[in-house]
């Protein structure tokens, strides 16, 4: 495909003179946003939003000089007590929503679109860092600032009780995961429940947020990061549930992809190795040549047995992005093993009301004693014990191998894959204790669920 470009062929005056029929009040000053809606080509400039006549995209003069018609270009002024620069625009609930460094305003346009009866209202007086762009995912749109050396994320949307519009701050409990120097962009997928935050004071970093809500109630969300070690991320977006990743390592530029879908535990899945690739030759060989994005030290080296099933291959020998094996093959998967981690949050007894809320019991003494983790489908992981306070404290590691005797799992020629329940020991206060769970393996991880067990002792009673 080849893609040119060229100026644009605007149309001309038909119509009336300079009083009649006046410039458009964008000519000649800086537009901020470019976008389309409702059939209309629209810009952004200082404190205008400035639309198209209907249906022609490159026409911002009225049809006639003297009649106003639905059709014609609409030119509007979003003012408050200050003076605004509208920068950003999204949409929620089929209202087009426009941002401003401090305040939110929505389009009103009656039954039909027209300059007749279109006005800017204002919704929100949340701050906006410009050039950070806003992110829609369905109900939801996704927004934030500058606070400090961090960025503070936001999320904008109706109200269940109120019915009204407004910003719930996402980032309270972790202030500090985002940092943010001068740049930072956000994307987001309503169909996989996710949104992603770059920035360029630490470009290696993706941060997302995932969340999941049932009608107009948020029942859970979490933020968690991805470390792309040696990579330079310069652009992201998604295509339904796939994230498009813009990144650059050594000079070189790549373009990846992150599969953000849910998948069954007990689905056949691809190894869980960064930048996989199948190298098929004529004849068998024991080498292989790595791209320039797989760092052979982390390089894992897959060839299929007889009955289709994966295996590793071991490397005997390493010459720049050259490994030799110590199996021939004519079929090899080689990519790059990566460290996933999960820790627990700190845990608390609940107390249930009547009216089926919970509330977390944080006075009294909490004295755990064992874990037990449901896990399905899962390969070989690692569950760390440490104590809160010291974190260069060896602990406690329990290993989980995927092998379990009696099994299919332990029959040679099969994956060391299981599904089952871990016991883990547990000796100190729920506030004292950091847990969690890591695997390198290329073989996948799944956890459904975890029940904690303990003594708790208070000296009062809630009433």
């Amino acid at each position: 495909t080849t893609c040119k470009f060229m100026p644009t062929d605007w149309d001309e005056k038909t119509t009336g003179d300079l009083n009649s029929s006046p410039i458009p009040q964008f000519v000649n000053k800086k537009l901020n946003n470019i976008f389309f809606y409702a059939n209309r080509l629209c810009f952004l400039s200082d404190d205008l939003l400035c639309m198209s006549r209907a249906s022609k995209h490159f026409n911002f003069w009225n049809e006639t000089a003297i009649t106003l018609s639905d059709s014609d270009p609409i030119f509007l002024s979003a003012s408050t007590e200050n003076f605004v620069k509208l920068y950003d625009f999204g949409m929620l609930d089929d209202d087009l929503i426009l941002f401003s460094q401090h305040n939110q305003f929505k389009l009103s346009i009656g039954d039909v679109l027209s300059p007749k009866t279109a006005v800017l209202t204002t919704i929100g007086n949340n701050a906006y860092e410009p050039g950070t762009g806003v992110a829609a995912t369905g109900s939801r749109l996704y927004f934030g600032h500058k606070a400090g050396d961090y960025y503070s994320a936001c999320e904008f949307g109706t109200s269940a009780v109120t019915g009204s519009k407004e910003a719930t701050r996402i980032t309270n409990h972790v202030p500090n995961l985002i940092l943010f120097n001068t740049k930072l962009h956000l994307c987001g997928s309503d169909s996989a429940n996710t949104l992603c935050v770059f920035s360029d004071a630490n470009p290696s970093v993706l941060s997302v947020y995932q969340y999941y809500i049932s009608g107009a109630n948020k029942l859970q969300a979490a933020w968690h990061k991805y470390t792309f070690t040696g990579f330079e991320i310069y652009g992201a977006f998604f295509r339904n549930n796939m994230l498009w990743l813009f990144m650059r390592k050594n000079g070189q530029a790549i373009i990846g992809t992150l599969d953000m879908s849910e998948h069954a535990d007990n689905e056949q899945k691809e190894p869980a190795l960064d930048y996989l690739y199948k190298i098929t030759t004529a004849t068998a060989s024991n080498t292989v040549t790595l791209p320039f994005y797989i760092d052979p030290v982390n390089a894992i080296v897959l060839m299929p047995l007889a009955n289709g099933t994966l295996t590793q291959v071991h490397v005997t020998a390493t010459k720049g992005q050259v490994l030799t094996l110590d199996k021939a093959s004519t079929v090899f998967y080689v990519g790059e093993s990566y460290r996933r981690l999960f820790e627990f949050s700190t845990q608390y007894p609940v107390n249930k009301k009547a009216d089926g809320t919970e509330t977390a019991i944080t006075s009294g003494r909490w004295q755990l004693q064992q874990l037990k983790l449901n896990y399905g489908y899962s390969g070989p992981y690692m569950v760390k014990v440490k104590p809160l306070f010291d974190d260069s404290a060896e602990g406690f590691s329990y290993e989980f191998t995927g092998v379990t005797m009696g099994m299919q799992s332990s029959i040679l020629g099969r994956l060391p894959l299981e599904s089952g329940e871990l016991s883990i020991p547990l000796r100190g206060r729920n506030t004292e204790l950091r847990v969690y769970v890591e695997s390198s393996s290329w073989l996948p991880e799944s956890f459904t669920s975890a029940e904690w067990q303990g003594l708790y002792t208070t000296k009062v009673k809630q009433v």
